[in-house]
């Protein structure tokens, strides 16, 4: 589904081409110094999350959480990411009739398809903003959706489009949409002690590199409201003596839901498939 028709779903509207014209005469009374230095701002992942948060203090419509069953997905709105809010659809159906394939393999497999991988944020904030409007006006749909999530992490390490680059030699590398246009990387010191996820824990720096928050109470709240079971981090206790590359894969252990980011490469996982729409705040952006 494009941009237009999830936008009349919703009853938005797409100023992105009204936002460009203005931004262009904007940037008629610059310098070129400025303009470079206001392009900068604009593609820093801090700057456009503050324009994401004050688009809509303005824009009240645009907060207001929404979630459509379709044919063929569940379409959600709006959901925040490092880059902006987006309209999203989640497949109802696993994808490629329920068969395992690698991270890579699915790349391949989803080119040229409307569906892509979801990345770890994506999964959370998709959960988060489920959590939190449960008892609302949405209140069947979410369950409905909230029971195809339990029944996935129940069953399957569902696989994700993050990956984790562990070096043997300086920071580690969290990759958000790997293999995809829009891939985004956070450079951290990730590797340490595995445990669960939880206000005491002290795992908000590599929580928040995987899953895109830093609130671990709500974070412990919102994956045992979806599998019953207190989220639990995985990931290496040191450097590796060779760089290594490693998937995130989230639920498959019937005592906690792991966030595991310690997924082989070579491992064949099921997956759901997410399209996503940038809501335009005035800024131009990648939609898949």
């Amino acid at each position: 589904m494009g941009l237009n028709e999830m936008s009349d779903i919703f009853g938005y509207k797409n100023y992105e081409n009204s936002a460009s014209v203005k931004s262009q005469e904007t940037f008629s009374i610059y310098t070129p110094e400025e303009i470079v230095a206001m392009k900068a701002k604009m593609t820093d992942p801090k700057a456009l999350a503050k324009k994401a948060d004050d688009y809509v203090l303005h824009n009240p419509s645009i907060s207001e959480f929404k979630i459509k069953e379709l044919e063929n997905s569940f379409a959600i709105s709006p959901l925040k990411l490092h880059d902006g809010l987006y309209r999203v659809e989640w497949s109802k159906e696993l994808l490629d009739e329920d068969k395992r394939h690698t991270q890579d393999e699915w790349n391949l497999i989803l080119q040229g398809s409307e569906w892509s991988l979801p990345s770890g944020q994506l999964y959370c904030a998709t959960l988060e903003a489920l959590y939190r409007n449960k008892d609302g006006n949405y209140k069947t749909v979410i369950e409905k959706l909230n029971g195809i999530f339990s029944n996935d992490f129940a069953n399957h390490f569902m696989i994700t489009s993050t990956r984790i680059k562990y070096p043997a030699v300086g920071l580690d590398e969290i990759i958000h949409d790997y293999g995809s246009a829009s891939k985004y990387e956070i450079q951290i010191d990730f590797v340490g002690n595995n445990g669960i996820v939880n206000s005491e824990s002290g795992f908000e720096d590599p929580i928040e590199s995987l899953l895109g928050t830093g609130d671990l109470t709500e974070v412990e709240e919102v994956f045992e409201w979806v599998s019953g079971r207190k989220p639990y981090l995985w990931r290496l206790g040191g450097k590796p003596k060779n760089d290594t590359m490693l998937t995130l894969l989230l639920g498959g252990d019937n005592v906690r839901f792991s966030i595991d980011a310690v997924g082989r490469i070579g491992n064949v996982r099921p997956a759901r498939g997410v399209v996503r729409s940038k809501i335009s705040t005035g800024n131009k952006g990648n939609g898949k």
